[in-house]
């Protein structure tokens, strides 16, 4: 086909050309872009939600952890209870026959009015202390008790109170059952 049209006509229409062109571009580009900030703005929203959860899942797991450190604990003090308790039974000290020995070395007329038992740990090894408090006739009675005490092989550091020899009616005792 010839093209008839004058020259200015013929530029017209190249610029109309090139025009609708560059609007079609244009109008591409804004989508293109529109579509990329949509894209973007979707990936955010997700990040942020994953974000969201993953902060609650880490306080469950604190919170949790935290219980679990507790009950650690609660496990580590019974351990060591259970191990004083088994020491204490592997010694294999029995009470009874400690009190019917200081009855037998108690003279006529003493008569105990309470007992302390208590245990303490002595260069790595455990030694029981026992207290023991009561009334004396007289002091005579009072030094004899003080010598079976001493006689007494498994009794160790026997110590009597100062108060002990001052009223001799009421006495304190401590020694060691070794």
């Amino acid at each position: 086909m010839i093209n008839l049209l004058p020259p200015q006509q013929k530029e017209e229409i190249l610029e109309q050309q090139h025009l609708r062109l560059i609007l079609i571009l244009g109008i591409v580009f804004l989508s293109f872009f529109l579509s990329l900030f949509l894209v973007l703005f979707l990936v955010k929203g997700y990040i942020s939600s994953d974000l969201e959860t993953e902060k609650i899942n880490t306080g469950e797991r604190r919170k949790e952890i935290a219980l679990i450190q507790d009950l650690e604990k609660e496990i580590t003090e019974a351990n060591v209870l259970l191990s004083n308790l088994s020491s204490f039974y592997e010694k294999n000290l029995d009470l009874t026959k400690v009190l019917e020995r200081i009855n037998t070395i108690l003279p006529s007329g003493t008569y105990l009015t309470s007992y302390d038992l208590g245990f303490s740990e002595r260069e790595k090894e455990e030694t029981v202390n026992i207290s023991l408090s009561g009334y004396c006739k007289d002091r005579d009675t009072l030094v004899k008790f003080k010598e079976n005490l001493e006689g007494e092989e498994s009794f160790t550091e026997v110590n009597f109170s100062t108060e002990s020899w001052v009223k001799p009616s009421k006495f304190m005792v401590n020694f060691r059952l070794e």
